[in-house]
């Protein structure tokens, strides 16, 4: 599966994998680019977010990765949709909204990471 790798052997619903049916729900943490994903926080419509830290980074280098769900990967509406968001938000500086620090894709599968 695009850019993953099992790290761990444990399991429970806010788990890394447990939410989709087509992945091993026995991973606990997996890599997705140059993120490594700990913990899914919230699963919505149209995209899942994670907290995550850089492969590179330290313990204190926490963010928020958000991505489409693997299913929309195909609905290329939803796909430009995404896009817009990530580009509309990294526009936005105000003291109550977290800030967008970067976007990106891997392997055509859009993110973009915000503040923890």
């Amino acid at each position: 599966m695009l850019g993953f790798y099992p790290f761990a052997s444990t399991c429970s619903r806010n788990k890394v994998g447990c939410h989709e049916p087509w992945r091993d729900c026995t991973l606990a943490l997996m890599a997705f680019g140059q993120y490594e994903l700990l913990e899914l926080v919230h699963e919505g419509h149209l995209s899942e977010s994670f907290r995550a830290r850089p492969v590179e980074g330290g313990e204190d280098d926490v963010v928020i990765l958000r991505r489409i769900l693997p299913s929309l990967l195909e609905n290329h509406r939803v796909v430009e949709l995404f896009r817009d968001e990530a580009k509309v938000t990294t526009r936005l500086d105000h003291a109550n909204l977290v800030r967008v620090l970067d976007t990106g894709e891997v392997d055509g599968w859009p993110y973009f990471i915000t503040e923890f």
